[in-house]
């Protein structure tokens, strides 16, 4: 499964949300990193894929762990 442009977007500001708000400078760091790479993917410049089950296992949890307060947030005001 191909993330949508959308997708990815959505999946950026998740990623920098968590860079910017987590206490755990790994965490931190690990969400700035990726959504730098997936920003830089969009111009071809590191190849990264746009589809998630090419991603290494961190970067894959680390997607999981962004976007969840963003699916909390639907489900209280779905």
């Amino acid at each position: 499964m191909t993330l949508s442009t959308r997708q990815l977007q959505q999946t950026m500001t998740a990623l920098r949300s968590i860079a910017e708000q987590d206490s755990s400078d790994v965490i931190a760091n690990h969400a700035s990193d990726l959504a730098w790479r997936l920003e830089a993917a969009g111009a071809n410049v590191f190849a990264m894929s746009a589809d998630p089950k090419n991603w290494q296992p961190w970067e894959r949890e680390m997607v999981r762990y962004a976007m969840k307060p963003l699916r909390e947030k639907i489900e209280i005001n779905g």
